[in-house]
């Protein structure tokens, strides 16, 4: 499970989109799996979330909307 699922698959897609975006689009993304992984915190294990998490999330959302425009 932990082989398929966590591993081959999240490769796949990740090969699979910098083939239609490209690296520098794509690679401007790996900084989600922090966002990601407190929200996977938050609701499985349940974390408590605190002002710390809120102030990463939206500068990293920021940084995503910046790097963005053109």
């Amino acid at each position: 499970f932990v082989a398929v699922f966590a591993s081959v698959i999240p490769m796949l897609l990740w090969n699979y989109s910098l083939l239609k975006i490209g690296p520098g689009r794509a690679g401007q993304y790996v900084h989600l799996i922090s966002v990601f992984a407190v929200l996977l915190a938050i609701t499985v294990l349940g974390e408590v979330p605190g002002l710390h998490h809120g102030a990463g999330i939206a500068l990293i959302v920021a940084g995503l909307l910046v790097a963005a425009r053109r």
